[in-house]
């Protein structure tokens, strides 16, 4: 641990110029947290102090959209303002697509208004070199890189802080793992395994806010994104906050065979890390406030994806997805929307319900204008929202709903959805409603533009299912 002492030591007391502030943000900070569900920020499971403060001094959007059911799409929406249809990048690739050229990415535009950018988290690109946090406008990056699928979510065996590979003290911990037959799951000491010693989200948080000291000390302007893992599957939570849960709740232990590593006490573990998101926030918001600087911070929370089942996680004990159908992967409302506060007193209000239509893409064109002093309305609601993958597609338009699924194979099955009188997607009105479908297919033919790199099922000549 000494050397990570010394590299946390060395990266932070590291300075930048300070820079000449205007009316716009000293601060902006996209606080993203994974795998929460439209329910989440109202579940009564557990008291979320923090959660419920911000909350109150933000502006809240129930009907916010993720751009996609796959997180590296959700991510590229948010640093270029793209929905699916014209991004490059539209579904879980093996090896990502080629990079449009010329596409301004968020951090790079911050940074040529004068804003440190920085990622803090779980990098979603991987180790793929055309989508390095430097390709992307980061000055900055300290966190994960996942491109071996060997290494825990949580106890990594090593951290990257500024370039420099920090090594940590935890043994090999598979990501994906189902226990041999015969094996007691009944005994906690059967998932011992899975647990290391050294939690990369506290060490990530720590950095988290000794970065934000120094920008406060230097007055600098700073972008900051911290992906922190919320909920992300793997749902092993630091040990003393999981201790304070064990027993406290029925629990079945799970032995992964949704993926990911086994849990003795889901449910335990779940609550554990709710508590640590409720914590980590409210340590970031305390330090702004207690330096006067949150009331110049544009500050938003949200997920970039919504919730799964994968790694053994209780949507229905914790109400994840409230009254909707779906889950992460689909196109279904509770596999969509996700939890969106947006923080900024010169222009939004404080406690300000909106129930209009948005989505990630407006993520970008938001911060930027607050980033350039431009008082105009922020994220502005939609009248239509578009999504796509290798072989589904979605728009919605109004109230109504659709979703296509594309086969090779068997004709394309369509659901058509009026929201207003069905939120739960319960009746299929796609027959009798002949014309709505005719006008929505319309529209998102309008909304598919063709990639040469990221090809689907939706564009012609398409002879065989891009590979995954």
């Amino acid at each position: 641990m000494q050397k990570f002492t010394f590299a946390l030591f060395a990266i932070f007391c590291f300075g930048f110029a300070s820079l000449t502030r205007g009316q716009e943000p000293r601060a902006i900070i996209l606080f993203t947290a994974e795998n929460l569900g439209p329910g989440d920020l109202d579940q009564d499971r557990i008291l979320l102090p923090n959660l419920k403060m911000l909350i109150n001094e933000s502006a809240r959007y129930n009907s916010f959209y993720s751009s996609s059911a796959r997180r590296n799409v959700a991510f590229h929406s948010m640093y270029t303002g793209q929905d699916s249809g014209i991004s490059n990048i539209r579904s879980e690739y093996k090896t990502l697509p080629t990079p449009q050229e010329a596409t301004p990415f968020l951090a790079s535009e911050l940074t040529k208004l004068g804003y440190l950018t920085t990622f803090i988290g779980t990098w979603p690109y991987e180790g793929d070199e055309n989508y390095s946090p430097e390709k992307l406008g980061f000055q900055l990056f300290y966190g994960q890189i996942n491109d071996d699928k060997k290494q825990s979510l949580r106890f990594p065996k090593s951290l990257n802080f500024a370039n420099e590979l920090i090594e940590l003290n935890n043994p090999d911990i598979p990501r994906h793992f189902t226990f041999i037959p015969g094996t007691d799951i009944d005994k906690p000491i059967s998932y011992n395994q899975f647990r290391g010693t050294s939690y990369a989200p506290q060490i990530l948080h720590q950095a988290t806010l000794k970065f934000i000291d120094q920008q406060i000390n230097d007055k600098s302007k700073f972008f900051l994104h911290y992906a922190h893992s919320g909920l992300e599957p793997g749902l092993n939570a630091k040990q003393e906050d999981y201790a304070d849960f064990l027993g406290r709740i029925p629990d079945i232990p799970y032995s992964g065979q949704k993926g990911f590593s086994p849990l003795y006490a889901p449910r335990a573990n779940q609550l554990a890390l709710l508590q640590e998101l409720d914590r980590h926030l409210g340590d970031i918001i305390d330090k702004l406030k207690s330096n006067e600087i949150f009331k110049d911070t544009l500050f938003i929370f949200t997920s970039p994806n919504t919730a799964s089942d994968a790694g053994g996680r209780d949507l229905e004990f914790f109400n994840s997805l409230g009254d909707k159908r779906g889950m992460r992967g689909d196109y279904y409302e509770a596999g969509l929307l996700v939890p969106f506060l947006a923080h900024w007193p010169k222009i939004l209000k404080a406690g300000n319900i909106n129930q209009d239509l948005s989505s990630q893409t407006s993520i970008f064109t938001s911060i930027l204008s607050v980033a350039k002093n431009e008082s105009k309305p922020l994220f502005l609601p939609k009248t239509e929202l578009y999504w796509e993958d290798q072989a589904y597609l979605a728009i919605r338009k109004g109230s109504y709903k659709l979703i296509q699924k594309q086969s090779l194979l068997t004709p394309a099955s369509i659901q058509l959805f009026d929201l207003s009188s069905d939120p739960k997607e319960e009746k299929n009105l796609a027959e009798e409603k002949a014309s709505e479908v005719k006008s929505l297919l319309e529209a998102a033919a309008a909304r598919h533009i063709a990639h040469p790199s990221a090809p689907s099922l939706f564009d012609p000549k398409v002879e065989a299912p891009p590979t995954e």
